[in-house]
């Protein structure tokens, strides 16, 4: 029986430099595996959030497309926040299944090493795009599309009246007052032609004009305008055209019940 154990078992000896002792462990076969195939799936993200980037960045040179394409890299840094995020968790995975099957740490630091692509993006300019969710509540309608009269411009998250509506990102407020259909509305000027837009408030917190930074509270969930109940209409708008917020706010990417609707 202990043969067999042994043979399951792959032995690893460290030497480190000027180092009078060796250590020695033993990992199991399975346990590679499975570093193995996290490795894979971690490579393959990696490749995918590269090929993604790639396809963007020459087209951002061409001066003559410099206006399409920087509204196009706002949209793709929304989807390279959610991509990192992934990461992230997919990491933190894979250290907790290591430990379990008993790698070393120094096996396990090594395995699941990963250079964070928004490390390299300035903290101003990640502050300022509206990737925070301004409400954490459940998403009653996603974002829709195409022809004028079926089209949902935004997401709908419906919530307790009164709950506090915060900025998404980082900007200034474009303006803020009553519009018949989303009744009191605040419209943040994020920079780089990204804006986001909350509508349906029960009061404002902010008026045009005023700087917020992200998480700021900007107004309190309500039901004013054309609305049949107390609930957010969120916005995010690039070159003045809405996109599907959960391509920046991961939280809405991952509940959104109709991406079609």
């Amino acid at each position: 029986m202990a043969d067999n154990r042994r043979r399951r078992t792959l032995l690893v000896l460290v030497e480190p430099d000027g180092a009078a002792r060796t250590h020695q462990f033993r990992i199991s076969y399975r346990a590679l595996q499975i570093a193995g195939v996290a490795v894979v799936v971690s490579v393959l993200m990696v490749v995918g959030l590269v090929l993604l980037l790639a396809r963007t960045y020459p087209a951002y040179l061409d001066s003559g497309q410099l206006t399409v394409e920087n509204d196009s890299l706002r949209v793709a840094f929304g989807r390279m926040s959610y991509i990192d995020a992934e990461l992230r968790e997919l990491r933190a995975t894979n250290r907790q299944l290591l430990e379990l099957v008993g790698v070393e740490p120094q096996v396990i630091d090594s395995l699941t090493k990963y250079d964070p692509v928004l490390d390299k993006v300035p903290a101003s300019w990640q502050l300022s795009q509206p990737n925070l969710s301004p409400y954490q509540g459940l998403v009653s309608r996603g974002f829709r599309g195409g022809a004028e009269g079926a089209r949902h411009p935004g997401i709908d998250v419906a919530g307790p009246e009164g709950s506090l509506v915060v900025a998404s990102g980082g900007g200034v407020v474009s303006s803020a007052g009553w519009d018949d259909v989303y009744g009191n509305f605040v419209l943040l000027d994020h920079g780089d032609d990204v804006q986001s837009f909350y509508g349906h408030n029960r009061d404002l917190l902010v008026a045009a004009g005023d700087s917020v930074v992200v998480g700021q509270p900007i107004g309190r969930l309500g039901s004013t305008g054309e609305s049949s109940a107390p609930h957010l209409h969120f916005e995010i708008r690039v070159a003045g055209e809405p996109v599907d917020p959960g391509e920046f706010v991961k939280e809405y990417q991952l509940q959104s019940p109709e991406r079609t609707h």
